[in-house]
């Protein structure tokens, strides 16, 4: 390199390092929307590639990370595994985390290549711009999409365009992508967890009723909420659960706990100042605020007797689905995504209404004119009750949870 490449060079990082981030952010949208553009008005990405390589797909996702869309990927790669698909991995921080003026390639050869991407319609976007056309033109991409709200955006159905299928984990976001400019395919999530099988045979149901090895009788009876707080807490509802625990439980005692799973919390200092307050400290509302890994996810899970989920909408509900792969309860509103495998699970419904989506986070721009559930409650409340007293039982219509999983895990025997 000459000295006055270097020279040229040592400017643009300090004029880079200089420039606000915001006018970065802004630049960076306008470069995205224009390349955008001229990939839309290239009529030739919409043809199929005449031959497809056949026994590995390339899945784009986030591989590190532990939130929603992360862990549907890792679910992707296991259903494309149990199919003896072999699965590529692609990192979507490795190309997002760079500038986009980055020149980006995909992990190998895409020539004639199925291109998985697990994420949403921005992120994807981002992603097609980011590399260059010439290393995906003749791929035959799929996305894996969740919307929660029952109207997809203009820009998510635009940018269908660039795609030969979406995927998503249920009717009710696909009924969300009504006018999508290519094939919606609804491929639920591939549930499997570390203790699949073998354990879940021990849960047995014998005369007197189920044998399950996670949860000692001797100890207090165990409720979990989850949320991330990168994500929408109105739509999670995480302080509903709180009130619906406190309505069941209006005083602490060492019979039952609530177990309040945070993930994220430095994204919304606000919102965990809610949550906080809405524990009112009681000594059986335990606040977890950490990442944990699958197994150490899965281990924690095992001792919970109720996932609560008074959510107002879900693309799909993976922890839900999750939950009742191992035949246990779960207590979710009876509204949207996770209908997918609890439409015949009646005990496990909270009642709701309609309301305006309202959602404070800013997530879901433009989500006033779309609505999602109100959940009762009280009624949550009532049902919760009825659950811990009757466990047993409780695990008994789990298990009819269970056997639609499996069902729907049949859909990745391609």
């Amino acid at each position: 390199m000459s000295p006055a490449s270097v020279k040229n060079t040592n400017l643009g990082q300090r004029l880079r390092a200089l420039t606000p981030q915001s006018l970065k952010l802004r630049f960076g949208k306008f470069v995205q929307t224009n390349r955008l553009k001229r990939i839309l008005g290239d009529q030739n990405l919409t043809e199929p590639p005449k031959s497809l390589i056949s026994g590995h797909v390339i899945i784009s996702g986030w591989w590190q990370h532990s939130f929603g869309i992360a862990r549907g990927a890792q679910s992707s790669r296991k259903g494309f595994e149990k199919g003896h698909v072999k699965v590529i991995e692609h990192e979507i921080d490795d190309v997002l985390s760079k500038s986009i003026f980055a020149k980006e390639a995909l992990p190998i050869s895409a020539e004639n290549a199925i291109w998985f991407i697990h994420c949403n319609a921005p992120e994807a976007i981002a992603l097609l711009t980011r590399i260059s056309v010439s290393e995906w033109r003749n791929t035959y991409r799929i996305g894996y999409w969740a919307y929660e709200l029952p109207t997809a955006p203009k820009d998510w159905i635009e940018a269908t365009k660039l795609f030969h299928e979406i995927w998503v984990p249920s009717e009710y976001v696909a009924e969300a992508l009504k006018g999508a400019h290519c094939l919606v395919k609804t491929i639920p999530h591939y549930i499997e967890t570390s203790r699949n099988s073998e354990q879940t045979e021990q849960s047995t149901f014998e005369n007197e009723g189920i044998y399950d090895p996670y949860v000692k009788s001797n100890e207090p009876k165990s409720v979990a909420c989850l949320a991330d707080l990168k994500s929408s807490m109105d739509r999670k509802n995480v302080l509903g659960a709180i009130r619906i625990y406190k309505m069941a439980f209006p005083t602490p005692s060492q019979q039952q706990r609530l177990f309040v799973k945070i993930q994220n919390s430095e994204f919304s200092p606000p919102n965990m100042t809610l949550i906080e307050a809405e524990c009112d400290n009681r000594s059986d509302i335990i606040i977890l605020d950490e990442c944990m890994t699958d197994e150490d996810f899965e281990t924690w899970m095992s001792g919970i007797d109720v996932v609560l989920s008074p959510h107002r909408a879900e693309g799909f509900g993976l922890v839900l689905a999750e939950a009742l792969l191992q035949s246990r309860p779960v207590l979710a509103t009876g509204y949207s995504g996770n209908m997918e495998f609890m439409s015949d699970l009646q005990p496990f419904l909270i009642d709701h209404e309609l309301e305006n989506a309202e959602d404070q986070s800013g997530v879901y721009k433009g989500s006033s004119n779309q609505f999602w559930a109100s959940p009762n409650e009280e009624n949550g409340a009532e049902k919760l009750l009825t659950i811990l007293d009757n466990l047993a039982e409780a695990k008994k219509i789990a298990s009819k949870g269970r056997e639609r999983i499996l069902e729907l895990n049949s859909r990745w025997e391609f």
